[in-house]
């Protein structure tokens, strides 16, 4: 089965080049009540806890559901749950409302600010909401396994050590965003297969490439550089199906 990305088309040349090696991919509608510059990112519009529930920004509900249903409006798989996400806003906290990352039954986040459909989620489904004060948890994350992750921020780090997660903290400031000083890790990447995870820059543009590479080879994970140039937070690339 082909995978199926939901990512931004901020960079084209990245659509293109995943395309390329195969993949499927949806692109992220703008939320026009978000700054411009990441009201396309996916991580501020989708998120998954188990690959069968998927929590959207309202803007993108219809692109979604279209997606699930190849737009003849019955789920292909009837497991799949599609739940909108209304008041997704700038300016923070109202931004990350679906800012979250999941590893196993632990969902990491600012739990002050996400959205109560997730947190009713976690409770129903005997998940962990694991606070964090980094409300951007999911753009600052990059999810290898379960197991194993990198970030570029201080309080994800202790947050994912915390709960035993073999986690790295690298610095920030290699990866663009426009409008911004720098982007997020987790913005730059996404894990495309179990083992396999892209970048739309080069890893050899960040300063702490040499450490992010053994990291991956750790953990036999694959990376592929999706252009020679520098890392840009694209807000993350989101599978459509389990991966």
């Amino acid at each position: 089965m082909r995978k199926t990305l939901f990512l931004s088309d901020s960079e084209p040349v990245v659509v293109e080049k995943l395309r390329r090696l195969g993949y499927d991919t949806l692109v992220c509608r703008p939320n026009n009540d978000i700054t411009d510059s990441v009201s396309t990112h996916a991580d501020c519009a989708l998120f998954s806890p188990d690959n069968k529930t998927y929590f959207c920004e309202q803007g993108n509900y219809s692109n979604i559901v279209n997606y699930f249903t190849k737009g003849e409006g019955q789920l292909i798989n009837g497991d799949i749950t599609i739940i909108p996400i209304n008041g997704i806003k700038s300016p923070y906290p109202d931004d990350v409302r679906l800012n979250c990352k999941c590893f196993g039954k632990n969902i990491i986040c600012n739990t002050n600010y996400i959205s109560k459909e997730i947190a009713d989620f976690a409770h129903f489904n005997t998940c962990d909401l694991i606070h964090c004060n980094q409300g951007y948890s999911a753009c600052s994350t990059v999810k290898l396994s379960d197991n194993a992750a990198i970030t570029d921020d201080s309080s994800v780090y202790n947050t994912l050590s915390s709960i035993g997660i073999d986690c790295i903290k690298v610095s920030k400031g290699s990866v663009k965003l426009k409008g911004f000083d720098y982007g997020f890790i987790g913005g730059c990447c996404g894990l495309t297969e179990k083992n396999k995870i892209v970048f739309t820059g080069s890893i050899d543009k960040h300063a702490d490439a040499e450490l992010i590479k053994s990291f991956l080879s750790k953990h036999r994970v694959e990376y592929i550089n999706l252009t020679d140039g520098e890392l840009i937070d694209i807000g993350g690339i989101i599978p459509l199906y389990s991966i």
